[in-house]
């Protein structure tokens, strides 16, 4: 009787460390389902880090490639600048040179004006003291020497 009541009581335990193993089973499957699950957010937010690692590169790369075009375009800026100074000197230079060319035509007419009325009174004296003097192709200087020299013989 003592055996079969121990016998009893050790299938009584092996009852329960066999529930108790079961049981165990369940929560290690239900463990390995989460472990699972886990591993696939894991692998997910790996896999989003991963690409936002490589959109930072790509955005670095942009930013980088933005800098030296604004670098180069400020550069290019700085050239236009310069060469805008460049001609706006000559377009004053050009201008200053057309106001002086502008005076010394003026100051030609001036001179033409009055050439051609000395011309007008040599011709006139000319005709005055009844010579032969071709006043045309002479200069004012000229001419006057001959009209001395035409009055110091009428005298």
């Amino acid at each position: 009787d003592a055996l079969k009541q121990q016998l009893s009581e050790t299938n009584n335990k092996l009852d329960g460390a066999k529930d108790e193993f079961y049981m165990t089973q369940e929560e290690l499957e239900t463990v390995q389902v989460e472990l699972v699950a886990a591993t696939n957010v894991i692998k997910q937010k790996s896999a989003r880090i991963t690409h936002l690692e490589q959109s930072l590169d790509s955005t670095k790369s942009s930013v980088l490639h933005l800098i030296q075009e604004h670098e180069r375009a400020q550069a290019n800026m700085e050239k236009q600048k310069e060469y805008l100074g460049i001609f706006i000197n000559q377009q004053i230079n050009a201008e200053k040179e057309a106001k002086t060319s502008l005076l010394k035509m003026s100051l030609l007419v001036d001179a033409i004006d009055v050439s051609q009325r000395v011309e007008g009174n040599l011709e006139k004296v000319v005709a005055e003291e009844g010579a032969m003097i071709d006043a045309s192709t002479m200069t004012v200087k000229e001419v006057l020497e001959e009209k001395s020299e035409l009055a110091e013989e009428s005298q």
